[in-house]
């Protein structure tokens, strides 16, 4: 049992293997465990990462999400991920099921504490691709004070392709009949747009009127019936998130 688990059930087996003797195991018997702190604990950390999807049109949102599990034998101390976004990407939310994170330059570094031997963590990184192509989101786990001896599983890496959006353009008519104000946009087809107004290019904020899905033509109308009555008002399509 040298390096294994104490915990459990002992059994002593006593095999008498001449015939003719007799004896008896006098007062029972005992086991005495000694137990030490490794100079070297090992730890083996193994990290996964995943997308949210595969495909994804510039701007839009994506999700990076990152496993971290201990393998054991022993407690991983001070466990860092560093994860490396895609070229260009934005970052968006960070959440975690332990430790902190801090962003700088494009790099997400994440302390997880401790981890016990067969614990995990996950970690989840929002990211909004600016770039066409290829995104790539790369991280690696190590801890402070234990020896890994299977540096294979501390990397990992997931990606995801992103598309470039045909540029969307918003043309409108006033209807003669009610004065009521129809827009069309000409854009990506299937892709979700937020048509928003405002009243002052200046002051205030837009406002959402109406979330559409572009069809397999790439245009969608929106008329706007409080248009009328007003002295002037200004449009503008996004991308939905």
């Amino acid at each position: 049992m040298n390096g294994g688990d104490p915990n459990g059930v002992w059994s002593l087996y006593v095999v008498d293997d001449v015939t003719g003797d007799a004896g008896i195991i006098n007062q029972g018997w005992s086991l005495a465990l000694t137990t030490v702190s490794p100079v070297n604990p090992a730890a083996d950390l193994v990290i996964t990462a995943s997308a949210s999807t595969n495909q994804v049109y510039v701007g839009a949102n994506v999700t990076f999400t990152l496993y971290v599990t201990n393998k054991g034998p022993a407690t991983a101390t001070s466990v860092v991920i560093t994860n490396v976004l895609p070229v260009g990407a934005v970052p968006g939310a960070v959440t975690l099921s332990q430790g902190t994170c801090t962003t700088n330059a494009g790099t997400i570094i994440c302390n997880l504490n401790n981890l016990a031997a067969g614990a995990g963590a996950v970690v989840t990184i929002g990211v909004n691709p600016t770039l066409a192509g290829l995104a790539l989101d790369a991280a690696s786990v190590s801890s402070a004070n234990e020896a890994d001896l299977n540096l294979a599983n501390n990397a990992a890496s997931a990606s995801v392709t992103v598309l470039s959006i045909i540029p969307a353009r918003l043309s409108g008519v006033i209807i003669k009949a009610n004065g009521q104000f129809q827009l069309t946009l000409t854009g990506q087809p299937n892709l979700n747009y937020i048509i928003q107004a405002r009243t002052n290019l200046t002051i205030g904020a837009w406002t959402a009127l109406s979330t559409n899905t572009a069809a397999g033509n790439g245009i969608f109308q929106f008329t706007d019936t409080n248009a009328p009555g007003l002295p002037q008002r200004f449009y503008r399509a996004v991308v939905a998130p």
